[in-house]
C-alpha cells in the first residue's frame, strides 16, 4: 500500500501529502485528482457530498443505501454535462463490536459550462437534494485581463447563505477539512476518477450569455429561483 493511502495518515499529513504527490508519482490516481484540484484557480468548484448516516426512521444506512445515492448524484451530475472528479475514501467509526471501516464518496463538480451564478445554484439544488448540511464553494477572483488574484471559499446550504466563511485563499487544506467536517473524522482518501467533458470560457461575455441560455433552457425552475434570489438580495 503506498504511503498515501495509510489509513493512519492525518488530515494534516495528508495535505502535506497532497501538496507534492504529482511530484513523487504520476499515477492516474495523483494525476486525475491533482489535475482536478488545481481547476480550483481557474473555474468555480464544488465539492459535495450524498452521505447521509440515518434514514427517515432513523435507522443507519446500509452499504446498498449509500451505493444507490451516490450513483444517483453521480447521474445528476453526469447529465447537468459538467465535468467532475468522483473522490472514494473511508474512516474509522467505533461501534459497540469494535472498530469499523466505513466508505465515502465526495464529488468535486467542476464549473466547465455555466455562468458562476449558475452553476452556484445547481449546486444548492443538489444540496438540498440530498440533504445535505452544506456545500462547499470555490470561486477563482479574476481581474479586467481574466487573471486570477485570489480563490475566494465559502459553504453554502441550500438557500444559497454562507454557514461558513467566506476565506481567502482557498486551497486542498480546506477541501480536507469540509471532508472531516461533512464525516465528524478525519477522512482518508482512497482512490478517484475524473470525468472530463470539455471546457469553455465563462468568463468572456459572448460565452456567458451562451451558458445563461443553455442554462435556462436545461433547468428553467432554477434559473427563476436566481433571478428571484437576486431581487431579494436587492432589497436588502
Amino acid at each position: 500500500m503506498h504511503e498515501f493511502l495509510s489509513p493512519t495518515k492525518t488530515l494534516e499529513n495528508q495535505l502535506k501529502t497532497l501538496t507534492t504527490y504529482s511530484e513523487k508519482l504520476e499515477s492516474d490516481f495523483g494525476s486525475s485528482f491533482n489535475k482536478a484540484l488545481d481547476r480550483m484557480d481557474t473555474v468555480p468548484c464544488c465539492f459535495i457530498a450524498s452521505f447521509k448516516q440515518c434514514d427517515e426512521d432513523g435507522s443507519p444506512l446500509s452499504s446498498n443505501e449509500k451505493q444507490k445515492s451516490n450513483e444517483r448524484l453521480e447521474l445528476d451530475i453526469r447529465s447537468s454535462g459538467l465535468s467532475f472528479c468522483k473522490i472514494a475514501g473511508y474512516y474509522d467509526k467505533q461501534t459497540p463490536s469494535g472498530k469499523e471501516i466505513v466508505n465515502e464518496d465526495i464529488f468535486m463538480i467542476i464549473d466547465n459550462l455555466y455562468s458562476p451564478d449558475d452553476f452556484k445554484e445547481l449546486c444548492f439544488y443538489w444540496c438540498g437534494k440530498y440533504e445535505q448540511r452544506s456545500v462547499l464553494i470555490t470561486q477563482p477572483l479574476v481581474n479586467r485581463s481574466a487573471q486570477r488574484y485570489d480563490t475566494l471559499g465559502a459553504e453554502y446550504d441550500t438557500n444559497g447563505d454562507i454557514v461558513f466563511g467566506p476565506f481567502n485563499n482557498a486551497s486542498v487544506k480546506e477541501v480536507l477539512e469540509f471532508f472531516t467536517t461533512i464525516f465528524g473524522r478525519d477522512f482518508t482518501i482512497s482512490s478517484t476518477y475524473s470525468v472530463d467533458t470539455g471546457f469553455r470560457d465563462i468568463y468572456s461575455r459572448a460565452s456567458r450569455m451562451k451558458a445563461t441560455c443553455e442554462f435556462q433552457q436545461k433547468y428553467p425552475e432554477l434559473s427563476v429561483k436566481r433571478k428571484d434570489r437576486i431581487i431579494k438580495a436587492s432589497k436588502k
